[in-house]
């Protein structure tokens, strides 16, 4: 097993004020701890990570109930599963085709969840797993513009209405913030309409 410098200089100055075999052999016992350890931890992380994959190619074939089963394998083997597998185009595509949300593409597992637990019907579920990730990250217009966008299609139109406010007064302006202006008009337009 190979140590960062800084534990490895550590390391070699305890063994030489130790001056023991006591010490060396600790550390060999130490180091094939650590090994196996590090063995186990990229073996649940393969498989989260195969579970996440699973779960998005599932979405892609609308396979939502199957999808959600995989990404909740993905936390029980990693709870702390949040940005595990760089995605490609394809699989970003994949995973974001259906219902509009190809705009946004997340890696993050609560995003998905969020996203199939909508598509799927269960939408007190996926309202849950979308305050999961505002919770988390609370200035990111890119997550307040989907639910936005959720709340819009629910008929939810006070609450689409604030989430793309909130769009518009997070920093720094971007693409976001002109469709958000864009989907404000269009549901003041709307509202007028239903007069």
């Amino acid at each position: 097993m190979r140590l960062n410098p800084d534990d490895q200089a550590i390391m070699e100055e305890v063994e030489r004020l130790s001056g023991g075999s006591e010490w060396t052999e600790f550390k060999k016992r130490w180091s094939e701890d650590i090994e196996k350890k590090q063995g186990k931890l990229e073996e649940f992380c393969e498989k989260a990570d195969a579970h996440f994959l699973a779960g998005l190619s599932a979405f892609s074939r609308e396979e939502y109930p199957h999808g959600i089963e995989h990404l909740q394998k993905t936390l029980e083997l990693n709870p702390l599963y949040e940005e595990g597998v760089p995605l490609d185009v394809g699989a970003q595509f994949a995973a974001g085709l259906e219902g509009g949300y190809c705009i946004f593409m997340y890696r993050n597992i609560h995003v998905h969840l969020a996203r199939a637990y909508h598509l799927n019907g269960q939408k007190e579920e996926a309202f849950r797993e979308y305050n999961r990730v505002i919770d988390q990250k609370p200035d990111d217009p890119r997550i307040h513009f989907e639910l936005a966008w959720v709340f819009e299609k629910e008929s939810r139109w006070k609450e689409a209405e604030r989430e793309y406010r909130l769009v518009i007064e997070l920093p720094p302006p971007s693409l976001l913030h002109k469709m958000a202006e864009k989907s404000l008009k269009r549901l003041k337009e709307f509202e007028e309409e239903r007069r």
